[in-house]
């Protein structure tokens, strides 16, 4: 694909798909491939951070899959959350480490960063303005991972889930925030109708979804749990609104660690398929599969006074994109086509230039 660009910015500029979802470099540009990864085990880290909402000096640890300290790539991120009067080591005493690194040695996980943020005392607060648990979470906490680590940050690619309060907590904060998780998940969450307003309850948030809502729901419990009640209503009204999910009810298990030890690989095997629907692409619309690939257009030989700029581009949601003169003067000068998607090279390679694109055109590898 090519574009034309005059220093006059008089013709008109054809921008064209490269790939579906994510476009790849010019195809006259070889991609390195990554060495293969030989290592077998995750690391564990333990960063701080201080919450400006709580006025606290916060903690999370953080599962970096095997040769993230080689590698270059960008992962999806599931963030998991700790039970009533936890902490960020729950899911870590659990056994969750070496089922990670096991599922990601077999195939059976694809690689991927696990955030198990500790709560401290905001957590078991009913407390959902501001200075709230979600709000430390979604304003502070991913922001701040999504800076210092190498995490895939659309929202097909994070997920949340929790145990219990967690559970409560992962519901409240995805359904509120569809725009930052698609899948989550409740293992033994608690729920019921009167420790938080009605906008804030999940269960509440549960009747304003669609058979169409984006979002992958997971419910379970034993059979012996004392939080069957909430689990059960959650159930129902996600039901009664047509909206899909999965609802497990084990024939053994109570509201302990024992239970979620047990059922610790099924947690991880929702995540997975999640993670791996997210990464197909859909189905072409039919225009596109229907009509003939078109002839390149040929790249203009540069006359007296003009320069060729060759960008590679893709442009949503129609994915096929003419961008006239002006069009192209306005993205050039700073202002945001909220239709433009560039690649980071070509970001790069606009800014060298001396053009000021516009910091929210988003980008991709």
């Amino acid at each position: 694909m090519s574009v034309n660009v005059n220093r006059r910015l008089k013709p008109l500029i054809y921008w064209s798909i490269l790939a579906l979802l994510l476009i790849a470099p010019a195809a006259a540009l070889p991609t390195q491939q990554p060495p293969p990864c030989t290592e077998t085990a995750g690391v564990i880290e333990r960063p701080s951070y201080r919450s400006a909402l709580i006025e606290t000096n916060m903690v999370y640890s953080i599962y970096l899959p095997p040769c993230y300290a080689t590698s270059d790539t960008a992962y999806p991120v599931l963030y998991l959350l700790h039970g009533s009067n936890d902490d960020d080591n729950h899911w870590l005493r659990l056994g969750l480490q070496a089922e990670l690194d096991a599922r990601i040695a077999d195939g059976r996980l694809p690689p991927l960063i696990v955030v198990l943020p500790f709560g401290n005392w905001i957590a078991n607060e009913n407390d959902f303005g501001a200075a709230s648990w979600g709000n430390v979470l979604v304003s502070e906490l991913l922001p701040l991972v999504e800076n210092t680590h190498r995490v895939q940050s659309r929202p097909a690619s994070r997920a949340i889930g929790g145990i219990s309060r967690g559970g409560f907590w992962a519901y409240q904060i995805g359904l509120r925030h569809p725009d930052l998780f698609r899948t989550i998940g409740g293992h033994s969450a608690f729920f019921d109708l009167y420790h938080a307003p009605d906008a804030y309850t999940p269960l509440d948030l549960a009747l304003t979804l669609t058979p169409e809502s984006p979002l992958s729901l997971w419910l379970d419990r034993g059979s012996a749990d004392y939080a069957a009640p909430g689990l059960d209503l959650m159930h129902e009204r996600l039901s009664s609104v047509g909206m899909p999910h999965t609802y497990t009810i084990y024939p053994e298990g109570e509201h302990n660690n024992r239970y979620w030890g047990a059922h610790l690989g099924d947690y991880l095997d929702f995540y997975a398929q999640a993670f791996a629907q997210a990464v197909v692409a859909p189905t072409p619309v039919a225009f596109i599969t229907n009509t003939p690939r078109p002839e390149p257009t040929p790249i203009p030989t540069p006359s007296a006074g003009a320069s060729y700029l060759l960008l590679p581009a893709v442009a949503f949601p129609s994915r096929l994109y003419d961008l006239s003169s002006e069009a192209l003067g306005r993205v050039l000068a700073g202002e945001q086509d909220p239709a433009l998607v560039l690649t980071e090279e070509v970001a790069l390679v606009l800014a060298g230039q001396g053009y000021a694109v516009s910091a929210l055109t988003p980008l991709v590898a």
